[in-house]
């Protein structure tokens, strides 16, 4: 059984969970992306910024894409 459960571990989300941590709570982080390693990591910002590790797939989110006419 955990305190807290958190849904995310974006930039909020991780320094709540590790101070929670710290404080004696029992602290669960759901994450939907792919687990990721070190070597997963780059540090160039720009090669970063082309990648699409950090953009969903919108075949996987629950969206609803419609197109319209270009005639209207």
């Amino acid at each position: 059984m955990v305190d807290v459960c958190i849904v995310g571990s974006g930039a909020g989300a991780s320094p709540v969970a590790y101070e929670l941590s710290k404080a004696g709570f029992k602290v669960v982080v759901l994450e939907k992306g792919p687990y990721l390693k070190t070597s997963d990591y780059n540090k160039d910002e720009l090669v970063v910024t082309r990648k699409d590790l950090y953009i969903p797939n919108l075949k996987d989110e629950r969206h609803e894409i419609v197109q319209l006419d270009k005639a209207t």
